[in-house]
């Protein structure tokens, strides 16, 4: 499951947007673990007014998969100027950080840091600089004893060649799926598993999804009784009326903000100090249309960086 994500140089995004699915303490009240202790984190809300952040988020995910699959259209390439990904991923077999960094679409460099449940940290470095592979240590020479000439290899080739050591993250990346049909998504049968590891729903202002479905759509992924895989979702709208969902917690909801004068960020609600917080909780819709938090307003508390 992913644990943290942050995008960079991508679209609209110049500053660094991350998302962080660990709990912040002060109001993940009952953070759920599965039967391997991993805990249980699987909703991201976006509320985004412009809607531009959550849609670069989107692409920048889509097209990084496609990337990693070997199917990414040449044209689309040219989208990857300077662009920043860091991947924080968490299974039964270790955790994982995978960062890979883009110049004029091609990478300059690819990180992979391994810790393993039973095992002290193992860092894997891949730095590419005209065509040659600096192999740190010895795992990174385990890894690059595939068919693959190890001195032209990278990182994202043993991904596409289905290294072994490499084929829960494979199976992360090849399981996103951004959701272009919400209908269909919404409409599932209660007995129908959720077969991605990571969906990202796009929600718009001319979306007909009542708060009561949404709401059993996150209850459904909330409880590992229903999403035993620890499915995740990330969803974006710029309808404020979905804020006031009994289902979403604090921490779960994230705000895009679009300051005049410097580049767009975000923060989760969670960072709010709690005694401010617990005034408006009741109705966050109506607290966020009225600037207590979100476009008008943003820096009204000290809180949000």
């Amino acid at each position: 499951m992913l644990t943290q994500l942050t995008v960079s140089g991508f679209g609209c995004i110049t500053s660094p947007i991350r998302l962080d699915w660990s709990p912040l303490g002060r109001h993940a009240e009952h953070p759920a673990r599965d039967d391997h202790g991993l805990a249980v984190l699987p909703i991201a809300f976006l509320i985004d007014q412009n809607r531009h952040v959550s849609e670069d988020l989107f692409s920048s995910i889509s097209l990084f998969c496609q990337f990693i699959e070997g199917k990414l259209v040449s044209e689309y390439k040219k989208s990857f100027d300077e662009t920043f990904f860091e991947w924080y991923l968490q299974n039964t077999h270790g955790e994982y950080r995978y960062r890979l960094r883009f110049e004029k679409s091609d990478i300059v460099e690819e990180s992979l840091a391994l810790k393993r449940c039973d095992q002290d940290h193992i860092n894997v470095i891949f730095e590419r600089h005209a065509n040659d592979v600096q192999i740190m240590d010895s795992l990174s020479q385990e890894l690059c004893n595939s068919l693959l000439n190890h001195k032209k290899a990278v990182l994202t080739e043993l991904l596409k060649s289905g290294h072994p050591q490499l084929a829960s993250i494979r199976n992360f990346f090849n399981g996103i799926c951004w959701i272009k049909n919400r209908d269909e998504f919404m409409h599932r049968k209660p007995h129908e598993s959720l077969s991605q590891t990571l969906y990202l729903l796009s929600l718009d202002m001319k979306s007909t999804l009542e708060t009561s479905k949404l709401d059993r759509l996150i209850e459904t992924i909330s409880h590992t009784k229903n999403n035993p895989k620890n499915v995740q979702l990330i969803i974006s709208t710029d309808n404020s009326a979905f804020l006031n969902s009994a289902k979403l917690r604090p921490d779960e909801i994230w705000i895009i903000l679009y300051p005049r004068y410097s580049s767009p960020f975000c923060y989760s609600l969670a960072e709010f100090k709690e005694k401010d917080f617990s005034k408006v909780r009741k109705n966050l819709r109506k607290a966020y249309e009225e600037g207590l938090f979100g476009p008008i307003n943003p820096n009204k508390h000290q809180d949000v960086n």
